[in-house]
């Protein structure tokens, strides 16, 4: 036991030596001032790049039916067997394209079944509030038709934003315009921990997967 123990100090020390980034994750850039950053004149191609450099899956779709066509591939690629669907996403009707699995609604719920439910799914499907592209976050706001839950318990997570939904700095949403909810989560890619020997490991306290669909258009 004392040379196991001796052993995982000597890894940390060695690692904490070397310093954790080395190899494993690229420092941070030059931000300037402290404040407002912006997303440069592509909002988009920020989000994009941004989204994808944090592990995020990036998909453009340009209208509604595109949107569904995306969802329905991941969701047969991945051989799942259970989807949750947020409310708010009535407007998208994925119910039709996914008729090879059960898909939940979590409005639909019985009081009490919801938590035996959310673990059992295998892909959570939400709407967001906003997307960010200076950081290429999601936002999403906790409600009852939209729990914290849905993004967090299955293993891979479906976000869908509309193009206007984009902004391009947190100081944007945080402007004081509009009232923030009691719980608001961002999301930067797939769930990481980097707690066990300071080793990058993705999928530990949330989703492995993350996938943002963006609707550009609105025609069906």
């Amino acid at each position: 036991m004392t040379n196991s123990r001796e052993a995982f100090f000597q890894r940390v020390r060695e690692a904490v030596r070397q310093g954790n980034r080395v190899g494993h994750i690229p420092g941070l850039p030059e931000r300037g001032t402290v404040g407002y950053q912006g997303a440069g004149e592509d909002p988009l191609a920020r989000l994009r790049q941004e989204w994808t450099a944090a592990g995020g899956q990036f998909h453009l779709a340009s209208t509604p039916q595109e949107v569904r066509s995306i969802v329905r591939h991941l969701v047969v690629t991945k051989e799942a067997r259970c989807v949750l669907v947020g409310d708010e996403l009535d407007y998208l009707d994925l119910e039709k394209n996914l008729l090879d699995c059960e898909i939940i609604r979590v409005g639909s719920l019985p009081s009490g079944t919801e938590r035996e439910v959310f673990f059992r799914a295998d892909v959570g499907i939400s709407a967001v509030t906003a997307i960010l592209a200076e950081t290429g976050s999601l936002v999403l706001a906790t409600r009852p038709d939209q729990p914290r839950s849905l993004s967090l318990l299955p293993p891979i997570h479906l976000a869908i934003a509309r193009r206007d939904q984009l902004v391009a700095d947190l100081f944007d949403l945080l402007d004081g315009s509009t009232p923030m909810p009691a719980c608001l989560t961002l999301i930067t890619g797939p769930s990481k921990t980097g707690d066990i020997e300071l080793k990058l490991v993705t999928g530990v306290h949330g989703p492995g997967e993350v996938h943002l669909i963006v609707l550009s258009g609105e025609d069906d």
